[in-house]
């Protein structure tokens, strides 16, 4: 479906679909950039970053997504934390 050719409910309905996938793929560079930290000097690594990798790209064309949906691309939480400063 285009997002033009769209009534804004379902514009925005898609935005928070995409908005939950967003969740998900920025989850799971987290979780990578977790294991990396804990498997770089191992084989694994190198394999480690490039699913890592996969997963941003995801986030970087999910984020654009969103946008054109007519939504608000979420941030990861931990983002959130650092540039307003709660715990």
């Amino acid at each position: 479906m285009n997002a033009q050719n769209s009534s804004p409910g379902t514009r925005a309905c898609n935005a928070d679909a995409l908005n939950d996938m967003l969740r998900g793929e920025i989850s799971a560079v987290e979780t990578y950039d977790q294991a990396i930290a804990t498997f770089e000097k191992q084989p694994i690594g190198s394999d480690l970053h490039h699913i890592r990798d996969d997963h941003q790209r995801a986030v970087v064309a999910l984020r654009e997504r969103v946008t054109a949906a007519g939504g608000t691309p979420r941030m990861p939480e931990v983002t959130s934390r650092i540039t307003t400063g709660r715990a």
